[in-house]
């Protein structure tokens, strides 16, 4: 998905901005299924062809329109955690994302659909997956620097893991057996499960006992009728 041509004068701009804005409110609306660059033409007040001029695909439009969202979420991220480190710093990014899924479900789904048809050489896979890895590999080496990990812990499979198994929790909400409700609990749980098997002394127990204070998530009964 490699965009065809680039926009380069004031007014040329403009429109394209206006197409990506215009993008993002219907993805938020109506989802990606509802999306159509028939339908994007026809509200954004362009020709389809030049939707095609600009993006290959959908996907690859919808991409351009969800790093829009990634940007004011690695704004809140960086708010967010400001003042943390190590393992508070890890958790707090995945409360961040799980709260962005709550208050965006629309986009939510639209990037859990998309990074799921991904391939490795994708861009997608690398604004969605690689972008998030080296931020919480970082952390983990701080929390590995104050003797919180078990020596020996192979800190880029940890990293590689955490990132993966955050969106393993979106493509079970995907599938109706998380309620948006419980995104965020879910994947702090699946992340403390995990982390909690790799640390030692203090750390792990702060862990734990921070694992026993989450909430139970919703009966399966119940999920799959939300």
């Amino acid at each position: 998905m490699t965009q065809k041509r680039k926009y380069e004068s004031a007014r040329q701009l403009e429109r394209q901005s206006h197409i990506i804005e215009t993008a993002r409110r219907l993805l938020e609306e109506e989802g990606y299924e509802g999306m159509t660059m028939r339908g994007l033409a026809k509200q954004a007040g362009v020709a389809q062809g030049t939707l095609y001029n600009l993006y290959s695909s959908k996907d690859e439009l919808v991409l351009a329109a969800i790093n829009y969202v990634l940007e004011e979420l690695g704004e809140k991220a960086i708010a967010m955690v400001d003042g943390k480190h190590g393992l508070d710093a890890v958790l707090a990014l995945t409360e961040v994302t799980g709260e962005q899924v709550q208050a965006t479900p629309n986009y939510a789904d639209a990037m859990t659909r998309t990074l799921f048809r991904g391939q490795q050489d994708d861009p997608l896979v690398d604004v969605l997956f690689a972008r998030s890895y080296p931020l919480v590999l970082a952390h983990l080496r701080y929390a590995e620097q104050q003797h919180e990990i078990v020596p020996g812990t192979d800190l880029d499979m940890l990293a590689r893991h955490l990132v993966g198994q955050g969106w393993g929790v979106m493509m079970l909400w995907l599938m109706g057996m998380v309620v948006t409700a419980d995104v965020v609990t879910e994947r702090l749980r699946s992340e403390l499960m995990t982390l909690i098997g790799v640390t030692q002394g203090p750390a792990q127990e702060r862990l734990r006992q921070r694992l026993a204070e989450l909430p139970a998530g919703a009966p399966l009964a119940q999920r799959q009728v939300s």
